[in-house]
């Protein structure tokens, strides 16, 4: 689903779907393995900034190629729309978090269709 984000007084496309989800978590897995080789572990709390920078990243960039719009900001623009407005923060966990798909519970299988006649 596309959200439109107010990063100052702009509102801006913010999509997490396929798109988004492929270049964060490849560059999740590089990042861990990163920290786990270079500093000998690390807390993933410990990352939190730069998981949200990349979150937000890969969110906004996934909305503009949604509306065929050129990326027009950096890395450095949104780390100022968070320094103008925190809520900001919130907004893209609580896409993220909506838009990630969940595992089926075991057992469980998907409802028939209306109809349908029961195996």
């Amino acid at each position: 689903m596309l959200h439109h984000l107010k990063t100052g007084k702009v509102e801006r496309p913010f999509h997490v779907g396929f798109r988004a989800h492929v270049p964060f978590e490849q560059w999740k897995l590089k990042f861990f393995a990163e920290k786990v080789n270079v500093e000998g572990g690390m807390d993933p709390a410990d990352a939190g900034v730069e998981v949200i920078l990349k979150m937000a990243f890969y969110g906004f960039i996934a909305g503009y190629r949604k509306e065929g719009r050129e990326v027009d900001f950096t890395v450095d623009d949104i780390e100022s729309w968070i320094d103008e407005d925190m809520t900001l923060v919130f907004d893209i966990q609580r896409i993220w978090g909506e838009s990630t798909p969940k595992e089926p519970e075991q057992g469980k299988t998907k409802p028939q269709k209306r109809g349908q006649k029961k195996p």
